[in-house]
């Protein structure tokens, strides 16, 4: 946060009077507020723009809203080529654009590089970090830098922890996708009973997905977020749809080869291949409620006794709550990394 020039350099130039104002604020607390300060920022920004129409205005203020909310695909790119344009005012334009896109065609992305839907990983961690680095007053070290997320955010976090400790020091989980036998095995005999309802075939399902004016239905939820798990785990580029499926779809056949592909990617399995990784992070957080609709509690609780067992320091909370609308669980990893990233030196 303040290390990477959103606190500091940023939030100075669009608001002095509240960058100062912070100062009165416990350390802890500072991160949290100036953070919320500039989504709000943010959102009075497209409110206020006269680039646009207002509907045009309300149109992309509810594009915001789904970002910070949960399933949503991505409009981030409209939002920005509309309010920013011309807009005179430097700062605001800079605040707009560092609200970053992972997005892609099946929706979120896990953070991994694969051939069927981008290089996420090396986005992130070389082109990213290194445009932070280049472009703002930065600490150029692990301890200064952390990486945090929700769901396949969270995913992404600890995975980009796990493997490159040498770039972020510090990963908050919140509800990320692990032991994939209880979060997505069990999506494969539904996909195959809902397929032919849309033309028997992924490739047919997929050409309609594209066309469907509701992508929120529930079937086509599950059935997209499963495409992309195999978009993100299997690529194949010698593969008709560029990646391969764990199962036949003619006969719902489990393909284990593809599915063992798959499950290495399952925090639960990388840990153990990381161990060492793992031990060098300054920081580790995770987090899941007890009713989370896809089960990914009970792979955060696997998940923290390995850790126990393997001696590798963390924070692991439950609270009673599901998967959905649970924003409000970030003051508490966000106050965690602030207290930690304020020793950075």
């Amino acid at each position: 946060m303040e290390r990477d020039g959103l606190l500091s350099d940023l939030l100075k130039r669009v608001s002095r009077s509240f960058y100062l104002s912070l100062a009165i604020l416990p350390r802890s607390l500072r991160a949290p507020v100036g953070l919320a300060y500039l989504f709000a920022r943010a959102a009075d920004t497209i409110a206020d723009t006269r680039l646009i129409s207002r509907e045009a205005r309300l149109h992309h203020l509810e594009a915001l809203r789904a970002e910070l909310g949960d399933g949503s695909p991505s409009r981030l790119p409209e939002v920005i080529r509309a309010c920013t344009g011309p807009n005179p005012h430097a700062a605001e334009r800079e605040l707009l654009r560092r609200l970053p896109d992972c997005f892609t065609r099946y929706g979120g992305s896990q953070y991994l590089n694969s051939s069927a839907v981008g290089m996420y990983e090396h986005y992130v961690v070389r082109e990213l970090v290194g445009h932070m680095d280049a472009t703002f007053r930065t600490i150029r070290h692990p301890a200064a830098r952390a990486v945090m997320g929700k769901s396949s955010g969270g995913y992404g976090a600890l995975v980009l922890g796990t493997r490159h400790p040498d770039v972020f020091g510090l990963v908050a989980c919140h509800s990320g996708d692990m032991y994939f036998e209880y979060c997505y095995f069990p999506d494969i005999p539904k996909y195959l009973s809902a397929l032919p309802r849309h033309g028997g075939s992924t490739r047919a399902f997929l050409k309609g997905c594209e066309k469907a004016k509701n992508k929120s239905r529930p079937e086509l939820m599950m059935m997209i977020n499963l495409v992309a798990m195999a978009a993100c785990y299997a690529p194949n580029p010698r593969a008709a749809l560029g990646f391969d499926l764990p199962f036949d779809e003619k006969t719902g056949e489990l393909r284990p080869g593809i599915w063992r592909r798959m499950v290495r990617w399952d925090p639960v399995r990388m840990a153990e291949r990381h161990r060492r990784n793992l031990k060098k992070l300054i920081f580790l957080f995770l987090d899941c409620g007890t009713r989370d609709e896809f089960q990914l509690h009970h792979g955060a609780r696997i998940l923290s006794r390995k850790f126990h067992d393997w001696g590798i320091r963390h924070v692991f909370e439950e609270f009673d709550d599901g998967h959905m609308n649970i924003a409000y669980r970030y003051d508490r990893s966000l106050e965690l990394l602030s207290r930690r990233l304020a020793r950075a030196r």
